[in-house]
Parts: structure tokens; C-alpha cells; sequence
């Protein structure tokens, strides 16, 4: 919730839910019923709380975030809730640095 980042009146009668819960649900949506490959999720919470939301997810594979500007010359790697890799990635604000991630797929032999 924005409680002293902005006034009441911008989002009045608004209802936010929980990030992490909200996260997790959207990405299992994504890879059971649209078939999704990778799933890259675009934050606001800031650095820590991307943290937190990488090693309670389950079906995130990148969190490409802001609000912190944090600098990063190279991905935070951190595991989720089944040991899997999930990148984080941010960059400063206001156009200061241009952030790049080349992801390569490869085909399932399935």
C-alpha cells in the first residue's frame, strides 16, 4: 500500500493485494494454462522485496525491477522455493544506465 509515497485521494477505494501471493499465482496461471516457457515478472517493490518475492516464488524465472534503482552491473541470482535460479535485475532511474538481458531458449526434446 502507498501510505506516504502518495495521497490517499490517487487511490482511494482502491484494494492492493499481496505482491508475493498475487506473483505466484499470475506465473502458475501462466505456465499450466497459456503454456508459458519463461515467465518474467516487471516489479516496483524495490531490491529487497524482489528478493523476497524470487525465493517465495515457484514459476518466476526473472524480476526485472525498480523503485530502489538499484545498480547492477550483472543479475542477482537467488533460488526459489524449488531450488531454481531466478534472476534479478534493476538499474538506476531516471535513464542513467540502459539494463540488457539476452536469454537464449532451447528447444524441449520433449
Amino acid at each position: 500500500q502507498p501510505k506516504g509515497l502518495i495521497s490517499t485521494s490517487n487511490y482511494d477505494g482502491m484494494r492492493f493485494l499481496d505482491p508475493v501471493t498475487t506473483a505466484n499465482m499470475l506465473a502458475y496461471r501462466l505456465r499450466t494454462q497459456h503454456g508459458c516457457d519463461l515467465v518474467v515478472a516487471l516489479s516496483h517493490l524495490g531490491y529487497n522485496p524482489d528478493t523476497r518475492l524470487a525465493e517465495a516464488s515457484r514459476n518466476i524465472d526473472i524480476i526485472i525491477g525498480g523503485h530502489s534503482h538499484t545498480y547492477m552491473k550483472e543479475p542477482d541470482i537467488r533460488r526459489n522455493m524449488d531450488n531454481r535460479e531466478v534472476l534479478i535485475y534493476q538499474t538506476p532511474g531516471r535513464g542513467v544506465y540502459v539494463g540488457r538481458i539476452d536469454v537464449t531458449m532451447e528447444k524441449s526434446k520433449k
